[in-house]
């Protein structure tokens, strides 16, 4: 399988005939990239994180929980949802933005999610204050 290519708030398919990018609504774009056309427009997620076959998969905040995430996937030729994963919870102290962002005011977290055999989330007992106390901080149960 061919990696799809990433870009700032986007991702293009490997052949890079189309484009993915989070819009200003808060939704995801779809556009061909050599003919500079808007494909399709879908409001299921914000972020683009990278394309397989032919879905894309994207992450979306889940409303009225501002420390959870789901990711959706979408078509690529229709943007029509065709899965939707439960919600992934996060400590307290972490915020997913409307824009799929994470972060913890005034640092950003980046999230890295891993395949894991493990039951549970590491929920740290308290959240990271600066920015050098978030980068020391690891999940050993597939968060860092």
């Amino acid at each position: 399988m061919t990696a799809s290519v990433s870009f700032p708030r986007g991702v293009a398919d490997p052949q890079g005939r189309a484009g993915y990018i989070a819009n200003a609504a808060g939704g995801i774009d779809a556009f061909d990239l050599q003919a500079g056309t808007l494909l399709w427009s879908s409001d299921a997620g914000a972020r683009p994180l990278l394309t397989f076959d032919d879905r894309l998969a994207a992450l979306a905040a889940v409303e009225g929980r501002r420390n959870a995430f789901r990711i959706v996937i979408l078509d690529t030729h229709s943007g029509r949802v065709s899965l939707t994963a439960d919600p992934f919870e996060l400590p307290e102290w972490v915020t997913v933005g409307a824009d799929g962002e994470l972060g913890h005011p005034p640092t950003k977290v980046r999230l890295t999610v891993r395949s894991t055999r493990s039951s549970g989330w590491a929920r740290p007992s308290s959240a990271p204050r600066t920015e050098e106390e978030c980068s020391k901080s690891t999940f050993p149960s597939g968060l860092d």
